[in-house]
């Protein structure tokens, strides 16, 4: 049952209302052990004794039940590691995570959906929150376990909701693991928000830095709709508009002082091949924030690479790192016929573009990370293993259309592929003369395609709106028929609302200067 996210906007945690959602077969299964499940236990079936056998480890345990009641599974960190990315957690507790108890060294970052998959569906800031907007990690992407940084053990005997699919545990002394989130508008807007702003709606997809050691890892924008698990009305992120660096201090102050570098490639074709742009951590010394359409990139990303450079996770990390300065440019061009495409090296700034040290050769099988070693522990404790539960071992045997189940650990990411040193030319200068809107609003209403009923359709009614907005004149737009019984449209010349079923609007708008 998804609930609708009102929490953390109201004083109070009631729901307002609630919308079945049937979650069909997937159309395809995830790979080999990306559908892992947690290790199942009985409530209060922990031995006593069995925290002591290995100090440095430490976990998160997840209840189907409120006040931790029903079944459990636990997630646990072994010594070293530090932190797990768990792109779903299995049918025995998907959608079913109701509280959970986390060690003092562990926190759990949880999602909608799998592969750290969300929809927006409650007002609210489209990063961060009202009161800090700064906090880009709050809001509306995930919800934290614990909400706040701290070293102390944290229960929760209720979650903020229950459709969670996919989770991150992590190291509390280090933060949430680095990576971008990528932000694709949902052609929705809720005129019960108070504040214009927060009526937009966005579907979000975290890519993290891959579990280690690995240092990269590429990712297909189908993967969080096809997996199994995702259901029907899943996220298909085709026109994703915004790339979002998130770093642990988006999350609290408390990790002001940890830097991580990393890139994000995207890519027009699935599988890391086509053109591409290459996307920095940081610009101007602070987190990064991008719009797509600055790189005349909006709605043609289809698949991304995601790499670390340097930081803190260097020593979990079997790969030496990249240059720490690299160009902020969209890449070179791939050509046809190399699949994989080649990923664009980073370069030292400002001396003059140049191939980066070769990178090892891709071998015939895609390597692959090596999964963290379960501390031994006696009979009774909850500790991830590496193979299928045997038959008697608890699990219940998966659906038909399911993979089989396995104890919840690490995996890599799908389509690791390895890069091929490529020759990175100058950018085409877009510039900021030009800006693309989707679905635009005027008046809190969506943009309707004419000035006037009947009068001044299309490029007038463009115009007048790019002229609103700062912009000289529109230059290109497109059309959206007969949405006004569903998003009401206003006419920009006269105020009139349009609301009937033969409305029509404005799907997107670029405007220039």
């Amino acid at each position: 049952m998804m609930r609708f996210r009102m929490r953390r906007y109201f004083g109070s945690g009631a729901t307002v209302g609630a919308q079945s959602i049937v979650r069909g077969a997937s159309r395809r299964l995830l790979a080999a052990a990306a559908a892992a499940a947690l290790l199942p236990a009985a409530a209060g079936a922990q031995d006593g004794g069995a925290a002591a056998t290995a100090p440095a480890a430490a976990g998160v345990t997840f209840f189907t039940g409120p006040n931790f009641s029903g079944t459990s599974k636990t997630l646990t960190l072994a010594p070293g590691q530090p932190y797990a990315a768990i792109p779903f957690v299995g049918d025995e507790l998907n959608e079913k995570i109701a509280s959970l108890r986390a060690d003092p060294q562990v926190g759990a970052i949880l999602f909608q959906r799998p592969y750290f998959a969300s929809r927006d569906d409650a007002c609210g800031p489209n990063l961060g929150s009202a009161e800090n907007p700064d906090a880009w990690w709050l809001g509306l992407t995930a919800d934290f376990e614990p909400p706040f940084a701290g070293d102390q053990a944290y229960e929760a005997a209720e979650t903020p909701d229950n459709d969670y699919s996919s989770v991150i545990a992590y190291r509390r002394e280090l933060g949430p693991p680095p990576g971008f989130l990528l932000m694709e508008r949902r052609s929705y807007y809720n005129r019960a928000c108070e504040r214009s702003a927060d009526q937009s709606y966005f579907n979000r997809l975290f890519i993290p830095i891959p579990n280690p050691p690995q240092r990269e890892a590429c990712i297909d924008f189908t993967a969080p709709s096809s997996a199994h698990g995702a259901g029907a009305d899943a996220p298909r992120f085709t026109r994703i508009t915004d790339a979002v660096a998130l770093y642990p201090e988006a999350f609290s102050p408390r990790y002001q002082g940890v830097d991580h570098r990393f890139l994000l490639t995207v890519f027009e074709g699935p599988g890391c091949s086509g053109a591409s742009i290459t996307l920095t951590s940081q610009k101007d010394g602070r987190p990064a924030a991008y719009r797509l359409s600055d790189f005349e990139f909006d709605r043609k990303a289809k698949s991304a690479m995601i790499r670390y450079q340097r930081g803190p996770l260097d020593r979990y990390l079997d790969q030496s790192a990249a240059p720490a300065q690299t160009a902020q440019t969209p890449a070179a061009q791939t050509p046809a016929a190399q699949t994989p495409a080649a990923q664009t090296p980073p370069v030292q700034a400002p001396a003059p573009v140049a191939p980066a040290p070769a990178a090892p050769a891709p071998s015939a099988t895609p390597p692959q990370a090596a999964a963290p070693q379960a501390v031994p522990a006696p009979s009774g404790s909850l500790q991830p293993q590496a193979s299928p539960a045997p038959a008697g071992g608890g699990l219940q045997p998966a659906p038909p259309s399911a993979p089989p189940q396995q104890a919840l650990q690490p995996v890599p990411e799908p389509m690791v592929v390895p890069t091929v040193p490529a020759q990175q030319v100058p950018s085409r200068p877009t510039g900021p003369q030009e800006e693309t809107f989707r679905f635009p609003v005027h008046q809190v209403y969506r943009l309707n395609f004419c000035l006037s009923e009947g009068q001044g359709c299309g490029e007038p009614a463009a115009n007048q709106w790019c002229e609103a907005q700062g912009f000289t004149r529109a230059n290109r737009w497109s059309r959206e028929e007969n949405i006004g019984a569903l998003y009401p449209t206003v006419f920009i010349g006269n105020g009139a609302i349009c609301d009937k079923f033969l409305c029509d609007g404005f799907e997107e708008i670029s405007c220039t200067r």
